[in-house]
């Protein structure tokens, strides 16, 4: 695991952003989702240069072609995790930032997303720069937490405690710059599925890094599979297990708790 200062790394000048999308099916959301993607080239240069689209059951393809940027597929031949996916999808890239995406985010109309993402994960002592989730009723989500003690999933669960200090945001949209991640190794694998965002936005402030949110919004139109499916739920439980387990888990629930004056130790 890596715990070192990232902070001084330079900021690279470009703009240019690869995206992953991983497909569950999602089909017609991605077609919507590339859509909106364009429109944030609209009427300038576009920052984004790639969207690498992977398949992990078998579906209908989106269309490939008539894009402002190049469309990548890549085809799982079995199932892959989270992490995994996207680690395969953003390993060797060029481009100066990486964006993680799900494909059942919408972009509103006039919203430079992408732009005021880019802006934010430039800054040197930004890892991780995400926007603010609404959901089709406009209602805010709930997509920064506190870091996920026992303790304090419990009051969160009975007592709807609002969150008063921001440890890690879930991954349905976020973008960091290409060193970060490289430093960071991505996602861990050992997650499959959840807890796999927690365990990076960790990281990214065990190394020094904030995690900042931007002056922007997206539509995220999902739900969590862990409140309706079994198999979902033993899922979550599995991940947040092997999360208590972990070293990131130990230091960061030391560290990021406040000190006396009310300010982070990291």
């Amino acid at each position: 695991m890596i715990f070192d200062s990232l902070a001084s790394e330079e900021v690279h000048p470009q703009r240019d952003v690869v995206i992953s999308i991983v497909s569950h099916g999602h089909g017609r959301m991605i077609e919507h989702l590339l859509s909106d993607l364009a429109s944030q080239c609209a009427g300038q240069d576009c920052s984004i240069t790639r969207v690498v689209v992977t398949l992990n059951i078998p579906e209908p393809l989106p269309p490939l072609t008539g894009w402002p940027f190049k469309v990548e597929l890549v085809h799982n031949k079995n199932p892959r995790g989270f992490g995994a996916n996207h680690n395969r999808a953003l390993a060797a890239s060029s481009e100066s930032f990486l964006c993680v995406l799900n494909p059942d985010i919408r972009f509103f109309p006039g919203e430079r997303v992408l732009d005021t993402l880019i802006d934010a994960a430039g800054r040197q002592e930004v890892g991780i720069a995400y926007p603010m989730q609404v959901d089709e009723a406009g209602v805010l989500q709930d997509c920064e937490r506190a870091i996920p003690t026992p303790w304090a999933l419990f009051l969160r669960y009975t007592a709807s405690k609002r969150v008063e200090q921001v440890d890690w945001v879930n991954a349905a949209c976020l973008v960091l710059r290409r060193n970060v991640w490289e430093q960071l190794a991505g996602f861990d694998e050992g997650y499959f599925m959840y807890c796999e965002d927690v365990d990076l936005s960790l990281r990214v402030r065990l190394a020094g890094l904030t995690i900042h949110r931007a002056g922007v919004k997206v539509c995220h139109a999902g739900q969590r599979d862990s409140r309706k499916s079994l198999k979902h739920f033993r899922w979550h439980i599995a991940s947040l297990l092997r999360l208590w387990g972990s070293p990131v888990f130990y230091k960061a629930s030391r560290l990021l708790q406040p000190n006396p004056d009310g300010r982070h130790r990291i």
